[in-house]
């Protein structure tokens, strides 16, 4: 349980002077449609830059590691993607390969609209150079004083591809101090995961990550970690809605952000439908690429190609917020919007992790959507704002001291 009686202590210390620091951050940022993933990006710098910092995106977009000649051939003869091609039959998975393509290439096509370069552009301060491999980043390392990585998934990748080395900073002088900051895993490591994990936790001066199963995993490894919150929770509703834009709407509205889902059903779509005949609003939908490419999925309603100010704007107008997502998830805590959270299912349920930490320590595990239950009296049912805020800043304050401690 949160003790709000630490609040007090963790103020003061947080107003300690600070030593200026530059700041290399890896974290995902390439990302044309994923609005949580942009954001959380632009939060942590943000946030490090308002403490004085001199903070800066290291821009890493690694490429597959080349392999063998022979080894190549042989991997593409037998990718199931290839020989699901030459069977002169339909299958269930060679129709699924062929919707995801299908759908990416209109994802390429429309996604410009959303503007997403613009606002990394405007928004974020950038590394010259884009590292495209771990060599790269050892050939022509980021001059900095301290490597960051983190937030979002960032160890989630197959630790036998070189390149995810890069998100676990192996890479760049000893005497860059070495940070990691509410980095996320996703996933059940196996024991050669786990072998090289320790390997790449050795050159990590301090370590925090965003949910307590990522705790667990470094703590049963001896691994010395704490929880911290995502970075967009570093920043305040204000510093969000200073962002978007001013609309003045016709009726009230529903939100709807979703990704990793692939049909209706996945959402209630039934239920909430009801939902929104009832209580006479109208809806607004943006949807995002995740772990499978962005999808209209609702019966006569386009997904809107939202910039970040306007989505950020549709979250904060909006009467009430529905999500499959994370970062969807905190930006309706933040701005104070009754929402309930859709948990995901099958493959990606493991990604449940990090929405059932937040919402625990906040007091909210009651905002899932629970399809016994009325949405209408699910999302009616009245939230303890001052309670959530009071909550919020002392998981805030416990991050910053984090950051402060280990950036002296």
């Amino acid at each position: 349980p949160l003790d709000i009686n630490k609040l007090q202590g963790a103020e003061v210390l947080c107003h300690k002077k600070i030593k200026v620091m530059k700041i290399g951050i890896m974290t995902y940022w390439s990302s044309d449609d994923n609005y949580g993933q942009l954001l959380q990006c632009y939060a942590l710098q943000k946030y490090l830059r308002n403490q004085g910092h001199d903070a800066f995106l290291i821009r890493y977009s690694p490429m597959k590691q080349e392999k063998k000649t022979l080894h190549k051939i042989l991997s593409v003869i037998r990718h199931p993607k290839i020989i699901l091609n030459f069977l002169p039959f339909e299958t269930k998975q060679k129709k699924m390969f062929r919707t995801e393509r299908k759908l990416r290439e209109l994802n390429i096509m429309q996604n410009p609209k959303r503007q997403f370069d613009a606002f990394r552009k405007q928004k974020l301060e950038i590394s010259e150079i884009i590292y495209h491999s771990i060599e790269e980043l050892n050939v022509n390392p980021p001059e900095a004083d301290v490597y960051i990585t983190g937030s979002d998934q960032v160890w989630h990748d197959s630790y036998k591809e070189p390149n995810t080395s890069g998100w676990f900073l192996q890479f760049g002088k000893s005497t860059v101090k070495r940070l990691s900051y509410a980095a996320s895993i996703g996933r059940e490591l196996s024991n050669a995961d786990l072998a090289i994990f320790r390997k790449f936790m050795l050159k990590f001066n301090a370590v925090s990550v965003r949910e307590q199963s990522a705790c667990d995993v470094c703590i049963n490894n001896g691994i010395k970690a704490q929880v911290c919150v995502d970075p967009t929770m570093l920043l305040r509703a204000d510093d969000y809605t200073s962002l978007a834009t001013k609309n003045v709407f016709d009726k009230p509205f529903a939100f709807i952000y979703y990704l990793n889902v692939k049909s209706a059903d996945e959402i209630s779509w039934l239920s909430i439908k009801e939902y929104l005949k009832e209580s006479n609003f109208a809806l607004k939908s943006v949807t995002a690429s995740g772990y499978c490419q962005g999808r209209e999925l609702i019966e006569n309603n386009t997904p809107l190609l939202a910039t970040i100010p306007e989505w950020l704007g549709y979250m904060n107008d909006a009467s009430c917020v529905f999500t499959t997502s994370f970062h969807g998830t905190v930006f309706a805590i933040l701005m104070h919007r009754p929402f309930l959270t859709i948990k995901l299912n099958g493959q990606y349920s493991r990604s449940n992790a990090r929405m059932e930490h937040l919402l625990f320590e906040l007091g909210l595990t009651e905002r899932f959507l629970n399809t016994s239950v009325p949405v209408k009296q699910q999302m009616n049912n009245p939230i303890d704002w001052q309670s959530v805020d009071k909550k919020i800043d002392v998981l805030r304050q416990n991050s910053a001291i984090f950051l402060r401690n280990n950036l002296a």
